[in-house]
């Protein structure tokens, strides 16, 4: 039961913190001994917790959004969801085409965990020195922001991280980015979980029930600190940590 509260704690903190859940619940199943089978199936279950979490916490944007679009005057509603669909595509298509790749990934600790999280490290405090603009966003920017969604399927690169950076590289402000980069979670896990079959019913119990309940609500406290972390410019001090991370881990494996 504990060890399960703390993967959910791990995976809620991490999912949206710009450090990857990905990549820290390799560690932590590295830490803990658990099977490789496991940890993947925990991965997805954790997953769906911390999507719910998102969904809760913009639920007021999400209805406005979907309102809008059927309205007569909502093509700026209609514009996001497209945009988001455009987002979309680089994701499903890395992850079926890697799926095999990913359950090897997952299965163990390795020097490309390290190297993974410096390259999660680069890309946060690079983003922090991107002068913020309000440039609209198009199909091209949008099919970009897709492309690091994509490339943070691996583990140690983190999704938000990732495509919040995009998204300011892109013009947008930082604020609109962290926006667009929670929507563009929810299609991107519910494809890579629930439409790839990652879910094993076998791996649901009670302490599997506990550990969604912990992702969930720690989830939402780290939306809460991100929100505020990158309207001051501060994703930076993510990245130190995560090169911390990719240095001990080297020295350890």
């Amino acid at each position: 039961m504990v060890k399960s509260i703390f993967l959910g704690l791990v995976q809620g903190l991490t999912e949206f913190l710009p450090v990857s859940s990905s990549g820290h619940l390799v560690l932590a199943n590295s830490i803990m001994g658990s099977s490789s089978d496991a940890a993947f199936g925990e991965t997805a279950f954790l997953h769906l917790a911390t999507l719910l979490a998102v969904l809760f916490y913009f639920r007021k944007g999400l209805v406005s959004l979907g309102r809008d679009f059927f309205r007569k005057a909502g093509s700026g509603a209609r514009m996001t969801v497209l945009y988001l669909f455009i987002a979309s595509i680089p994701a499903g298509i890395a992850g079926v085409l890697a799926k095999d790749l990913l359950g090897e990934i997952f299965a163990a600790n390795s020097v490309w965990i390290s190297l993974f999280f410096l390259l999660n490290a680069a890309l946060l405090i690079g983003s922090d020195f991107i002068k913020e603009k309000n440039a609209p966003l198009n199909g091209q920017k949008s099919f970009f922001i897709g492309i690091l969604q994509a490339l943070a399927i691996l583990p140690g690169i983190s999704r938000s991280g990732s495509t919040i950076g995009a998204g300011i590289l892109c013009g947008m402000t930082r604020a609109k980015a962290v926006e667009f980069s929670f929507y563009m979670s929810i299609p991107a896990v519910l494809f890579g979980n629930l439409l790839l079959g990652s879910f094993d019913s076998s791996l649901f119990n009670a302490s599997m029930l506990l550990s969604s309940v912990a992702a969930f609500l720690s989830g939402l406290a780290a939306i809460n600190l991100l929100m505020l972390m990158v309207k001051r410019s501060r994703l930076r001090y993510f990245g130190f940590y995560t090169l911390a991370i990719a240095l001990i881990n080297l020295f350890f494996i």
